[in-house]
């Protein structure tokens, strides 16, 4: 395979957005967080070529997601989302069905093909990808055997060496 071109991504997760902009959750304000994150993001790597957002983006308040646009109101670069196990799938899909965002399962950019896998389940903190989804990232990797491969979702598919989180991880990391 010839050298393909590098692909530059920002990617931030669990950013916890409340309906309010002064809303504090664990004693911290998220909103206030993720724009002081976006902004060094931005300063440290002013170049690149889209921005992967990876669950959690709001903590079970669909108004989270209307400030999440904000933030990313003057995005140049397509922002991929996926959901968390505190996200709203309807909400996300209803607000962030728009420019610069990107809900869709996978995306061809350059000699890359970015996967974005749902492993979010209804009532359960923990993730699953099910039968379907598998079939579907089976079907992907077989179909674009040139490209590289970038897999992102928001439960982690193998134990992380935390009590907690690992509790939380994929249902069915095996598969």
């Amino acid at each position: 395979m010839p050298i393909s071109k590098p692909i530059r991504l920002l990617q931030l997760t669990d950013t916890h957005l409340l309906s309010q902009r002064d809303g504090v959750l664990k004693g911290v304000r998220p909103f206030d967080t993720l724009q002081a994150v976006y902004a060094d993001a931005q300063k440290r790597f002013p170049i690149h070529d889209g921005i992967v957002l990876t669950g959690d983006l709001v903590h079970d308040e669909a108004g989270g997601y209307a400030l999440l646009a904000e933030v990313f109101q003057s995005a140049t670069t397509p922002i991929y989302c996926l959901a968390g196990n505190h996200d709203l799938p309807d909400a996300m899909q209803q607000t962030l069905s728009r420019a610069p965002f990107v809900l869709d399962t996978h995306v061809l950019l350059d000699d890359w093909l970015l996967v974005l896998l749902n492993s979010w389940q209804a009532n359960e903190a923990g993730g699953k990808l099910g039968n379907t989804q598998l079939q579907q990232l089976d079907h992907l990797l077989k179909s674009h055997p040139q490209h590289h491969t970038l897999i992102c979702m928001h439960h982690h598919p193998m134990n992380m060496q935390s009590e907690w989180l690992d509790e939380i991880g994929l249902a069915d990391a095996d598969a």
